[in-house]
This record gives structure tokens, C-alpha cells and sequence, in this order.
């Protein structure tokens, strides 16, 4: 195959594509509760939320049957420890249904959150047992001509209302948030002010909704270098690297809420690339030798779909992505000797058309160490693949290299 890497990159995108519509799964302990009150442990698949507020996935055990449950057929489950999903008759985006909504806060005012397609939804409910949803929609206005998008902060209002025997945390609310965060905070609050000493649960601590570590990153590798669709060096010659320096820094994002498995991940940094190579070719009776050699600084770049299994402190990785690479300071050429029947001729010359940018892409296998609380170790194994024109030569230069990468997740 002339470009092994487009195998390669479909073969990982259809791994990623076919792990998420199979549904690797991901038990954890924990345990449900019927409605006649009865707690049956076991283990839980645990999931994205969204997922988790449709379908709880029990079983007794790694080798026991596995049974599905939906909202309405057990009054609750949970990870223990860990989140906490209660059956729920709600109303959103205008329809009725049973959800199961996640147990925040258990106190005078109990604190649910369900996440559906389109949005996160809060709901309060009160000593009465009334079910309050909390929102915040946008509203287009038009003043002085103009037309605004305003926010109706209709949470702020309802959260006054529920909490009106509460003077102390009114101004409180003036600054509330749909969030984990603020929410569980005033619920817990208003809890402490207006209870006599009963207990307030928070079941949950605060997700965040984007999630970012930063890693410094470290790594060698070794490529080859060829000027296809050219006979610059009197036909096309592949140039091998010596091991080439790599330092730069990893960005990786990921949202929590909805699949925690799943991340994007961006690597920028600077190379050293030193190539290569020897040719001889017979023409008749005379001798063409080309020595060449090129040394050039790189600045790479990638950015790739990431895939983390989810179990255990050594977990494997799967990424794949685009790439890129900009060549600097180059010093490029090659000196070619002719030996015409004993007549030796030498000639020099001190370019080669390295194309800049090269644009491509990139696969990876990597491990992440999870040994010490919020650091983690990893080791990335990439192929990647370039390719760019220098217009003036009209030559096309095209990378291979594999490389090995180190870092440290914060």
C-alpha cells in the first residue's frame, strides 16, 4: 500500500466508533433498591450522564447475567461510593417521563440533576414534596433599536420562593448558578439554617463541566524522509533520520458529564531532525554517487480523538488524528561525483526543497499510570505521516516516522 497510514487511521476510527456503539462497559460495586424497599448489591455499569439517567445495567456478579433496568422499574440505585439516581416523574422540554435523576443534596430541600440531549435540567424539591424545575432561558429583546439576547434568570426566582423562610442566604441567591457547585452549596445552606440538627447528605461533589490536565512531554523517533514524483538525486531516494529529539506540551480536554472516556488531545512542540543518504546508480560507463544530508528544527503539531479504558491503575490508550509540521532553519544538500571511465567530477550543492507546511496524520497506543493522586504517567507509541510540495521544485516530500513520547499528566 503506497500510504500504510490511511489503513492504519480508518482502522482506528472504526476500533473507536465500534468500542462506543458496543458499549464497553465499566462495572462498578454497587446496588438498587426495589420498591418493596429491598437493596440488592452488586455490580453497576457506570456511564456517561446521559446515559445513567436512562438505564441502570445490574449484575451480581462478573459472571452472572446481566439485567437492565429503566426509570420506574426499581425506585433507585447507586455507586458505592459514588453517585446516587432516584426515580423521578418530571417534566421537560414540554414532555412527561420518568427519568432517573441524580441524588445530589438530601436535606429540608432535596436537589436532583438529569442531563437529557439537549441540556442540563436542576429540580428542588421541597418538605411538601413539590417538584421544582430551575431554569434560565435566554430571551431576545429589542432596545434602542436594537435586538439583545438577555438571560430571564427565572432560577434566582424560583430558588427565592422555595427559600423564603431563609432570610439568611437571600442575598446568596442574587448570585446563583445552574451549576453543581452553586446549587449544592445554597441547598446545603438553607439545609443548615432552617433544620434542627438533622443531617444534610450531599451525595455528590461538584463535576466540572469541561475538564483540562496539562502535560510537559518528552520523546525521540525515527523517520524517513522521501521526495516522491521527483528524481532530485537522479531518481526518488528515501532518507533515513537519526534519532530525533522531541519537547513540547500535551492539552487534553474532556467532558465528564457526558463520557469520561473520551477526550481530545493537543500536542504542540519543536524537533530536531537530522536525515540522510547514500545513492549510486550506473549509467553506461560512468559512476553517479549522491551524498546527501538534511538538518532541520520542526515545530509539530497534532490533534487527535482519544480513547481511555476506563479500569485499573495502568490503562490503556487509543488515539487518532491530524497533523502537521513546519521546518525551519534548515541546512540542506548534496554533493554528487560522477566517475566518467576514470574521470572523476565532483559537484555540490547546498539546498534541498524540503516542503513546509506538511500536513497529515497521526495514530497512537499509549498507557496511562495512574500511581499517585491527580499526577499520571504516560507513554504514547504514534506513527505518523506527512506530506507537502515545494511549488518552486515542484517536488513533494513525504515523512514516516514512529516515536516514542513521555509526559506527565497535572
Amino acid at each position: 500500500m503506497k500510504h500504510p497510514i490511511y489503513f492504519l487511521s480508518l482502522t482506528v476510527l472504526f476500533t473507536l466508533i465500534s468500542i462506543s456503539s458496543n458499549g464497553q462497559t465499566n462495572f462498578r460495586p454497587g446496588y438498587y433498591i426495589n420498591y418493596n424497599l429491598d437493596t440488592i448489591f452488586g455490580q453497576i455499569d457506570y456511564r456517561s450522564e446521559l446515559r445513567n439517567g436512562k438505564i441502570c445495567l445490574f449484575r451480581t456478579g462478573p459472571e452472572s447475567e446481566e439485567v437492565r433496568f429503566e426509570p420506574g422499574d426499581i425506585r433507585s440505585y447507586r455507586f458505592d461510593p459514588g453517585k446516587y439516581y432516584i426515580t423521578k416523574w418530571v417534566e421537560t422540554d414540554g414532555q412527561e417521563r420518568f427519568v432517573f435523576a441524580e441524588y445530589l443534596v438530601n436535606g429540608i430541600a432535596d436537589l436532583y440533576y438529569y442531563r437529557n440531549e439537549q441540556t442540563d435540567h436542576y429540580f428542588i424539591e421541597t418538605e411538601d414534596g413539590r417538584l421544582v424545575e430551575l431554569n434560565n432561558e435566554e430571551i431576545i429583546v429589542r432596545r434602542d433599536g436594537r435586538t439583545h439576547t438577555t438571560s430571564t434568570n427565572r432560577h434566582i426566582g424560583l430558588l427565592k420562593a422555595t427559600f423564603s423562610d431563609c432570610p439568611e442566604i437571600q442575598t446568596n441567591l442574587e448570585s446563583a448558578q445552574l451549576s453543581h457547585k452553586s446549587l449544592i452549596n445554597l441547598t446545603s445552606d438553607y439545609h443548615h439554617y432552617v433544620c434542627n440538627g438533622e443531617q444534610c447528605i450531599i451525595y455528590e461533589k461538584d463535576i466540572p463541566a469541561v475538564r483540562l490536565t496539562f502535560a510537559p512531554v518528552a520523546g525521540a523517533g525515527l523517520s524517513s524522509l522521501s521526495f516522491s514524483e521527483s528524481n532530485l538525486l537522479g531518481r526518488p531516494s528515501a532518507f533515513k533520520s537519526s534519532p530525533s529529539p522531541f519537547v513540547g506540551v500535551q492539552l487534553q480536554a474532556s467532558l465528564p458529564r457526558i463520557n469520561e472516556k473520551f477526550s481530545v488531545q493537543l500536542e504542540t512542540g519543536v524537533a530536531r531532525n537530522n536525515y540522510a543518504t547514500q545513492t549510486t546508480t550506473e549509467e553506461y560507463w560512468r559512476i553517479i554517487s549522491y551524498d546527501a544530508s538534511i538538518n532541520a528544527n520542526s515545530w509539530q503539531s497534532s490533534l487527535a480523538l482519544k480513547y481511555t479504558f476506563p479500569k485499573g491503575g495502568f490503562r490503556p490508550t487509543i488515539a487518532a488524528g491530524g497533523q502537521s509540521a513546519f521546518y525551519f532553519n534548515q541546512e540542506s544538500g548534496y554533493t554528487k561525483t560522477v566517475d566518467d571511465n576514470g574521470t572523476v567530477t565532483i559537484e555540490e550543492e547546498d539546498y534541498m526543497p524540503v516542503a513546509t507546511p506538511q500536513w497529515g496524520a497521526m495514530v497512537q497506543l499509549g498507557l496511562d499510570y495512574h500511581l499517585l493522586k491527580n499526577i499520571v504517567f504516560f507513554t504514547n507509541f504514534r506513527y505518523q505521516y506527512s506530506k507537502g510540495i515545494d511549488f518552486d521544485f515542484q517536488a513533494t516530500t513525504a515523512i514516516h516516522s514512529l516515536s516514542l513520547v513521555l509526559g506527565t499528566y497535572f
